[in-house]
């Protein structure tokens, strides 16, 4: 499953989300979700080091970032992963 997660670190979306998460399950965050990407938050870092974890370009630099972990995707890469993948469920 993709799990697309567009809050921030400190919202009850996000915590329920990194709970959510299982075996084989991918991660891609957007818009605010983009900021958990510092590298500072352990379960996102497990999911770099697993190759896991994407991140959206675009988000990052809509708000001045650079990318710290994660596989950075543009639009047609999400749009690659969501075909790759059987379900997704956004938070």
């Amino acid at each position: 499953m993709l799990h697309i997660l567009r809050h921030g670190a400190g919202s009850q979306q996000f915590a329920e989300c990194l709970s959510a998460l299982s075996g084989d399950d991918l991660l891609l965050l957007i818009e605010d979700g983009v900021y958990a990407s510092n590298g500072f938050n352990e379960q996102i870092s497990e999911l770099d080091q697993q190759q896991r974890l994407y991140v959206l370009s675009a988000d990052l630099d809509a708000r001045g970032l650079k990318n710290g972990i994660g596989q950075c995707l543009d639009f047609a890469g999400w749009v690659r992963l969501l075909e790759s993948t059987p379900s997704n469920l956004t938070w």
